[in-house]
């Protein structure tokens, strides 16, 4: 919904965004057991640890996007 701004005024973070998305979601899949996901007290700490930064690294990106949307709307 967001892409078509975000490719004309900001490709670059469209494109991190997209590595990322898919980084957390490749992540995730890693616990995935039928319908649902592993207990968290399942996963190690340095599992924890990868995710959390990936999960941060994604929400750093993400917090930039209102700044381009305001900037494509003005």
């Amino acid at each position: 919904m967001l892409a078509p701004t975000l490719r004309q005024n900001d490709p670059a973070l469209l494109k991190t965004l997209d590595g990322q998305f898919t980084d957390v979601l490749k992540s995730l899949s890693q616990y995935q057991t039928g319908e649902g996901y592993e207990d968290y007290s399942a996963v190690t700490a340095d599992q924890r640890r990868q995710m959390t930064q990936e999960v941060n690294a994604l929400a750093e990106s993400l917090s930039k996007v209102a700044g381009v949307l305001v900037k494509a709307a003005s």
